[in-house]
């Protein structure tokens, strides 16, 4: 089990998705605004798994940003990107290195699952 940095605008999404992985066994941040999330970051907490909404902030690129800005304060931070609006060239060519995405809607295992996946198969690249 590894410590996920959930980040979502919408309270329900953050709370739903930190009750799942809770429910999993990880140890769960969270953050609404991208200030919370790079504060967290910057304390240097051990976090195996940033899980972000690209689009917040009334930025179809909130996500991305914070993406990069994470991986700058901890560059072996792999990133699990959500969306429901789809994925642009454009945006694909911003996700950091090690990354993986889940589309939306997602049930409870799907968000376990791509975790489980990141966690055993990104965190070491």
């Amino acid at each position: 089990m590894g410590v996920v940095l959930v980040v979502d605008e919408a309270e329900y999404e953050r709370t739903l998705s930190a009750s799942i992985l809770l429910g999993a066994g990880h140890q769960v941040l969270s953050a609404e605004t991208e200030d919370q999330a790079l504060t967290v970051l910057d304390q240097r907490t051990p976090i195996d798994l940033l899980f972000t909404e690209i689009s917040m902030w009334n930025n179809v690129h909130g996500g991305l940003v914070l993406a990069e800005r994470a991986v700058s304060l901890q560059p072996k931070l792999p990133v699990l990107y959500t969306t429901g609006r789809g994925i642009t060239v454009e945006m694909r060519n911003l996700f950091v290195p090690r990354f993986a995405f889940l589309g939306k809607p997602y049930g409870p295992q799907d968000l376990r699952k791509a975790v489980a996946n990141v966690l055993t198969s990104l965190r070491y690249l």
